[in-house]
């Protein structure tokens, strides 16, 4: 890559929500992240995609059928309410069920609900959650909006419950995004994981050249051994594992790394190496017919969010309004506010409620937003004790004062209940 290619990378603008400017500073940084997320898509079955600047949408046809799963009311604590919808083959889909404030003009009330992805990182002990607005219901505040809201969202007490309107295993353009997505797995053939072993052996060799690589190694060594026996024990997935959290070490030692010309030079061909593989195994993929049989499967159109209501009951007033797909990177509901109404996939007038807690209101810009951090675990001294998987909220810092965090004595805590282990997307 010449250098003007390398000047041309870094004038662009990815998104990266826990980054101060929401973008990624670096042409390594973006090609990283580009390469990683489209491996992300297929190994966690997620049901939307990263387009060419970051940002990750789920389609308006998918969100609808989201907004009609019969889902089963949770716990509710001062973050909302926690669903979960059950669906088929193993797989449930987690939502979390947010209430704004009442309108003291309009005295109409407007709840969101969120559906809840976790993407997996070192074999799950990093967790990031992508939260994506699905639908918003609005009605007068009274004594029946609860009911109401429920009804419109197929809010159930237990599973037993019936509705009558809700979509069970039958929604069609979730089922053929699944299928979408083992097509790819099948036709890709472990060709990324192949690929992340060739990725990994190059950034070490380029460590092992440098005088601060000697540092880095080290620490990454001792993770890597207190994490070996409960979260580097695939040995198919070993190399991606092994990148990935290779990628949270150096994440600490950004800017020196970066003012070392021999390693911003040499790790930025070697990332747009890797992206150009990676891109070129997406191409292959495309070509084989697993693939297009999959991808040529249409979109089905299917009806608003708020079916009718069992003749039984009466039918839930008010409006649902589907979300327009965006969504933002999180560490989940017990992270912080959503950043800017362009992450949640609605207009700023319309951005009803925040993960998080707050008001209804429309939050604006938080530069200095909180991010998830999942926390070290080499102080382990038990060896056979399986190393928790941590979050931790901290307050923004810029990068050069990342790296006393990242190297602070580790502590361990106690796991919440529900094991809604987040953490932030690195690199």
């Amino acid at each position: 890559m010449s250098k003007k290619d390398i000047t041309k990378e870094e004038n662009e603008k990815y998104e990266r929500e826990d980054s101060e400017t929401g973008y990624a500073s670096k042409a390594s940084e973006t090609a990283l992240l580009k390469a990683s997320r489209k491996y992300d898509v297929i190994s966690n079955n997620l049901l939307g995609n990263y387009d060419e600047n970051g940002h990750y949408s789920i389609p308006v046809e998918i969100l609808t059928e989201l907004a009609g799963l019969k889902k089963i009311v949770g716990v509710t604590n001062e973050f909302g309410t926690e669903l979960k919808a059950p669906y088929k083959d193993g797989i449930t889909f987690n939502f979390l069920l947010k209430m704004g404030e009442e309108d003291k003009e309009t005295h109409k009330k407007e709840s969101t609900i969120y559906l809840m992805e976790v993407v997996s990182k070192v074999n799950g002990y990093i967790q990031n959650i992508l939260t994506t607005p699905v639908a918003t219901y609005t009605y007068k505040f009274d004594e029946h909006y609860k009911e109401y809201c429920y009804r419109a969202f197929h809010i159930v007490a237990n599973i037993d419950e019936t509705d009558d309107g809700a979509l069970n295993g039958d929604a069609i353009n979730i089922n053929k995004r699944f299928e979408y997505l083992n097509a790819v797995k099948n036709a890709s053939k472990d060709q990324y994981l192949i690929l992340e072993e060739s990725f990994f052996n190059a950034r070490l060799q380029i460590l092992n050249e440098l005088p601060q690589g000697a540092l880095v190694l080290s620490e990454f060594n001792k993770k890597r051994s207190a994490l070996e026996k409960y979260f580097m024990n695939n040995p198919k997935n070993k190399y991606r594992a092994l990148n990935e959290l290779l990628t949270s070490i150096l994440e600490a030692y950004f800017d020196e790394l970066e003012d070392t010309p021999a390693y911003k030079i040499a790790i930025q061909i070697l990332i747009m190496k890797y992206l150009n593989q990676v891109n070129s195994i997406s191409t292959q993929i495309k070509a084989t017919e697993e693939y297009k049989k999959a991808k040529e499967a249409p979109v089905v159109k299917v009806p608003g969010a708020a079916a009718p209501a069992p003749a039984e009951k009466k039918p839930a007033k008010g409006s649902v309004k589907i979300s327009s797909g965006g969504s933002k990177k999180s560490s989940g509901p017990k992270a912080d506010k959503i950043k800017d109404a362009k992450y949640s996939g609605l207009g700023k007038n319309e951005l009803a409620s925040k993960i998080g807690g707050g008001s209804g209101s429309a939050p604006k810009a938080n530069k200095n937003e909180n991010k998830n951090v999942a926390k070290n675990t080499a102080k382990n001294e038990n060896k056979n004790e399986k190393p928790k998987v941590e979050t931790k909220v901290e307050t923004k810092q810029p990068r050069k004062n990342r790296r006393n965090a990242a190297r602070a004595e580790d502590t361990l805590t106690e796991q919440n209940s529900n094991n809604r282990a987040t953490g932030r997307e690195l690199l």
